[in-house]
């Protein structure tokens, strides 16, 4: 039908399924069955290699604060899957600015250039105290596991 179907896979190496993303993303297949021509796979992973939350206790106590904290297991990608990795680092308040605006206007091409601003503003203050909130609470809740 000439369709592209793009599939995102978000978090990928927080999942306990690596195997079964390895087979979706590289052999393009799924559970043994070719995907069709028309779909496109785009994936997400995060940083490997974080810090304990609780140095020199025991992994299993480790494990239980991690969860009762809300923090999760971000595991090594699957080692023919190291290749596609590409890191773009975090955008600068200015690139955020920008990358917003693009893409409200790609949105609607015909919108007024002081509401795209108006937008573009409202939504990366709404980032930047979505941001600063994650981070107070991630703060006091490590404070309160020390």
């Amino acid at each position: 039908s000439g369709v592209l179907v793009v599939v995102f896979l978000d978090e990928i190496n927080t999942s306990s399924v690596m195997g079964l993303f390895k087979e979706i993303v590289i052999d393009r297949s799924y559970c043994g069955r070719s995907l069709e021509s028309n779909i496109a796979i785009v994936a997400a992973c995060n940083p490997a290699g974080r810090q304990s939350l609780s140095s020199g206790l025991l992994r299993e106590h480790d494990m239980a604060r991690e969860w009762a904290s809300g923090h999760y297991q971000v595991n090594q990608m699957h080692p023919t899957m190291v290749c596609l990795k590409w890191n773009y680092g975090a955008l600068n308040a200015e690139q955020e600015k920008e990358f917003v605006l693009k893409r409200i206007e790609m949105l609607d091409e015909d919108i007024p250039r002081y509401l795209a601003a108006e937008l573009t503003e409202t939504v990366t203050t709404s980032q930047e105290a979505i941001r600063q909130f994650a981070f107070d609470d991630i703060r006091k809740s490590l404070h309160r596991i020390s």
